[in-house]
């Protein structure tokens, strides 16, 4: 069985992370229309409403514990903390059918304190197979980006299952992005061409099994009185769509597509932007690309929430 699945973060464009249990039923009701079958939690448990849909949808869960960038699993003094949240998990939704792995943490130093939470979901759950975020290969090993021929190769005689569940990743103007990207509409088109040899590779390739895009759904909101964030760092090739340029309330997340602003919802952009549509357009491109399916791009979630607040 290979995974066809994608990242998903609890996030309403207004709510915030108070999401609803109708915009969850919308998420799953497009991921199916996008021929994905498959989600991860990142970075927390999400919302129960989410794991009854997956059940009669039929979409595969890997369950997050919630934890993220952790650098202190050497104190033993947090053993009992990490051990308890991971505990709850299981606790709260390991009768769902539609979880088939338990992921322990993301992207995190591994230390004792994991090497405790990893022994109590071996005991209490021996049915499911764990990971951790490319923390540590365990009974399931996972990557993350960039997902590459060279990078699937490398693990050819792993004699542990892989899955890449942070993969094919929009562009979000980090790390080593280039501002061209952002700046030339036929770069940003292209940059579908080169991932689809790879997901025949990830469909062939006996160790792979299958892969999780990062990520859903832009994972930014408006916050009342807020200036505009962002969560990585600025990068000023961002703009994000007219519809969050709401007067005082700013925009937050992770690795928004900013809209400037200058105090609390004073935009310092004379035109409309257009890179969050852009970035629909290509994600629907790559969905139909990869999978051959596609009917709905994911992005579109985020605006047709929009529009209904603004009715």
């Amino acid at each position: 069985m290979k995974l066809r699945g994608t990242c998903h973060h609890d996030s309403d464009p207004v709510r915030g992370r108070s999401v609803t249990s109708e915009l969850t039923r919308q998420d799953l009701q497009l991921i199916k229309e996008a021929n994905l079958d498959a989600l991860r939690t990142s970075h927390y448990p999400a919302i129960e409403n989410l794991y009854d849909d997956a059940d009669e949808m039929g979409v595969y869960i890997e369950a997050e514990a919630p934890f993220c960038w952790v650098n202190q699993s050497y104190d033993l003094r947090l053993a009992p903390l990490i051990v308890e949240h991971t505990a709850e998990l299981l606790e709260r939704d390991r009768s769902y059918p539609s979880v088939i792995i338990w992921s322990l943490v993301n992207e995190s130093s591994w230390g004792p304190d994991f090497d405790r939470s990893h022994e109590y979901v071996q005991s209490a759950d021996p049915t499911r197979p764990i990971s951790a975020g490319e923390s540590k290969d365990i009974e399931i090993a996972t990557r993350h980006n960039p997902i590459s021929l060279d990078r699937i190769h490398q693990i050819e005689t792993l004699k542990t299952p892989v899955i890449w569940d942070e993969s094919l990743c929009v562009y979000q103007g980090i790390g080593r992005d280039r501002p061209e990207i952002w700046r030339d509409p036929a770069d940003r088109d292209y940059w579908i061409a080169p991932l689809i040899p790879i997901w025949k590779e990830v469909l062939a390739f006996r160790v792979v099994q299958g892969s999780m895009i990062w990520a859903w759904a832009d994972d930014l909101f408006q916050v009342p009185l807020r200036g505009s964030e962002y969560g990585r760092g600025l990068t000023m090739t961002h703009t994000s769509d007219l519809q969050y340029g709401t007067a005082r309330k700013g925009v937050v997340g992770d690795a928004p597509w900013m809209w400037w602003t200058d105090g609390v919802g004073r935009s310092r952009n004379s035109g409309i932007p257009r890179s969050c549509i852009r970035r629909s357009e290509s994600l629907s491109s790559m969905c139909r690309s990869l999978t051959q399916d596609h009917r709905c791009g994911s992005a579109c979630r985020t605006a047709t929430s929009l529009r209904t607040y603004q009715n």
